[in-house]
């Protein structure tokens, strides 16, 4: 008697003697078990688990702030929103002193376990940690490439007035012909002996005249805690030199030289706690 092709299949499929080499949908993979057929599709295949769990950003709620002035700025962490998600992490952020612009920072979750606990309440987090850049500080001088000319001309603008105001009220007998600036003597805290961040010695050369000929000599300014602001004005103290010489029975208000400027002025004790750097045209 012919048995009919439709029942070999059955009694083969029964009796667990068929291999099942493809499968009707793609990435399916197949077992044959005793009188039984399975189809086993991989999580990594089918994404049907993290298909489920809802993914989340923890730091889009999240922003760094920055306060205080750079060398000496802090981080903290700004909350923008409430969480939308029922997990209560906590955050840090490092490092969160001593910044200036340009540092980079680190804020990451600190609970243990952050993503297990994450799938246990149906999420998935897209990041456990995330960098920020330090930007818009305010920040004191270090260095003489971070004078911007707005800056230096506010300082000479100040100084300016000094030597107009010297001339006019304490060198009698002496006509104020013109001025240069020449340059700064920066000085940035290398200890912390002293609490003055900065001082920034700008330098100028002035021309006289008075009755017994001309004369050039050299004045300087010594401004303090010299700042950069962003969005307000920047900022800087202290005032010019009151060292004077004379010739014959005229006061002058300054130095008769530049190596005697220097002398005076960037002491010993200030080069044993500054670090000094130099653009002065000699």
């Amino acid at each position: 008697m012919n048995t009919p092709k439709n029942m070999i299949f059955l009694i083969i499929l029964l009796c667990g003697g068929a291999f099942f080499t493809g499968c009707s949908k793609e990435n399916e993979t197949a077992t044959v078990q005793s009188g039984t057929l399975s189809v086993i599709r991989t999580e990594e295949d089918t994404g049907e688990k993290k298909g489920s769990l809802i993914k989340i950003d923890p730091f889009e709620r999240l922003d760094a702030a920055f306060t205080g002035t750079a060398p000496d700025a802090s981080a903290g962490i700004k909350y923008l929103k409430s969480a939308d998600y029922p997990m209560n992490y906590h955050f840090e952020i490092e490092p969160k002193d001593n910044l200036r612009n340009g540092d980079v920072i680190r804020m990451y979750i600190t609970d243990e376990n952050a993503e297990q606990i994450a799938n246990d309440n149906g999420y998935t987090l897209t990041a456990t940690e995330k960098e920020f850049i330090v930007d818009g500080v305010d920040y004191y001088v270090e260095t003489l490439d971070q004078i911007t000319e707005e800056l230096q001309n506010e300082m000479n603008e100040r100084a300016g007035s000094f030597i107009s105001e010297n001339v006019e009220k304490s060198m009698t007998g002496v006509n104020l012909e013109s001025y240069e600036f020449i340059g700064n003597y920066l000085l940035n805290k290398k200890t912390d002996i002293y609490n003055t961040q900065n001082h920034c010695f700008c330098v100028y050369k002035v021309n006289t005249s008075f009755p017994n000929g001309t004369l050039s000599y050299y004045y300087c300014t010594d401004y303090r805690f010299v700042e950069i602001r962003h969005g307000r004005d920047n900022n800087f103290v202290g005032g010019g030199t009151y060292n004077s010489f004379y010739i014959g029975e005229y006061r002058f208000i300054g130095y008769k030289t530049l190596d005697e400027l220097y002398e005076d002025c960037i002491t010993q004790s200030l080069l044993e706690n500054y670090s000094l750097e130099s653009d002065v045209k000699k």
